[in-house]
């Protein structure tokens, strides 16, 4: 994490220079941008297997909801609202200030340090490949019915509902006649659905239980895309974007909670890449045909789509889910 901090913190000083001087290039900003996703890919990861030596597990539920709240609203939200405003002033001052906070990001690391215990690697694994690595978690995540199901569900519903997400900009203005600020708070609602859930998570799990949680997660997100594919008002898309977004962090935050208790500490980084990766890797394929079916069809039939293919995975998938997690046996007060 220190180390792909470093890296994000020199890359954006780098190409604060150059438009410091006026000479920067868009090239320039895509490896940037590569090298940024990538450095935030590996420093994400990390975080997740690193949070259990941070928080006791009755704490995972409040701790991953709050800094999937903040990452999500920081990065959507109030990071582009604030370096937008920084860049009329001064076109390089946004750079030079994410390089300083790549840098105090890196001093608080080194603090946290000391809270953590030390990396043991696997008997018999150290100086394998990266390829190898993969493959241990990929054979894990295969082995344990639980995580498998949780995974393919979580592509599933990452398929789904990027069909209807990356042209709500379209929806909003020719079916909800919203004007651009009417769609700047429209977008301002997924974060007011994230702040609901940093509240709602901990209760929900505390008097649910995880799996109930998991299946009202996928439930209240088939639902909402259905109704706002039916929808014609502004202020019912509103509430049930706030609904869907608070059921997405109830269940990154059960998901993520239910990892970090149930894989070994040893192998946890390695489950998570290979998780992540059939979570993220159904996302522009989504898009793309989301995109396509609003050509053919129109902009309504996104939503309505996407709704049903969510219930549709939630009825096939989410019986094996609940069963396996009602088998398992965990010594954690969050009920199963």
């Amino acid at each position: 994490m220190v180390l792909t901090d470093i890296i994000r913190g020199v890359l954006a000083a780098i190409i604060a220079v150059f438009v410091m001087l006026g000479e920067a290039q868009i090239w320039m900003l895509y490896i940037v941008c590569l090298g940024m996703g990538v450095a935030e890919t590996v420093f994400d990861n990390a975080s997740q297997a690193l949070l259990p030596d941070l928080v006791e597990s009755r704490g995972l539920e409040a701790a991953n909801s709050r800094t999937g709240f903040s990452d999500s609203v920081g990065k959507r939200f109030i990071g582009p609202l604030i370096g937008s405003a920084i860049f009329a002033v001064a076109a390089s001052a946004p750079f030079w200030i994410d390089s300083a906070s790549f840098l105090f990001s890196v001093a608080l690391l080194i603090v946290a340090r000391r809270y953590t215990s030390p990396f043991i690697a696997t008997p018999g694994e150290q100086g394998k490949s990266v390829f190898r690595d993969i493959g241990v978690g990929f054979q894990w995540l295969w082995r344990h019915r639980i995580f498998a199901r949780l995974a393919a569900l979580v592509g599933i519903l990452n398929l789904f509902t990027n069909f209807s997400i990356p042209t709500l900009v379209l929806f909003s203005e020719d079916y909800l006649h919203l004007s651009q600020l009417g769609y700047g708070m429209l977008l301002a609602c997924f974060a007011v659905g994230g702040l609901l859930g940093i509240f709602l998570t901990p209760l929900v799990t505390g008097r649910l239980g995880v799996k109930e949680c998991i299946v009202l997660s996928v439930v209240v997100n088939g639902l909402t895309q259905l109704l706002i594919g039916f929808s014609r008002s502004a202020l019912i898309v509103a509430g049930l974007i706030i609904l869907c977004s608070c059921a997405g962090l109830i269940w990154n935050t059960v998901t993520i909670s239910l990892r970090q208790r149930m894989v070994p500490t040893s192998l946890l980084g390695r489950v998570n890449s290979v998780y992540r990766t059939i979570a993220w890797a159904t996302i522009p394929i989504g898009a793309l045909a989301g995109g396509a079916m609003a050509h053919a069809w129109g902009l309504r039939v996104t939503w309505l789509a996407g709704g049903i293919g969510i219930l549709l995975a939630g009825v096939l998938l989410l019986p094996g889910i609940w069963r396996d997690i009602g088998k398992t046996v965990m010594e954690d007060s969050v009920p199963l």
